[in-house]
């Protein structure tokens, strides 16, 4: 749920859609690079919700 909640985050923040999102982090785990934007605003989001939800 972690994951969906920050992609969902990146997509608000970046105005790209969700689905494009996602695929960026499916192509992501296969070893492609993300753009920068997304990437950071991913980290950003990531530890957002590290922060604010236990584990």
């Amino acid at each position: 749920m972690r994951l969906h909640g920050a992609a969902r985050e990146v997509s608000q923040h970046t105005n790209i859609k969700l689905t494009q999102v996602a695929e960026q982090i499916h192509k992501h785990g296969q070893g492609a690079a993300p753009p920068d934007v997304l990437l950071g605003e991913l980290h950003a989001a990531l530890a957002r919700h590290a922060t604010s939800r236990p584990v």
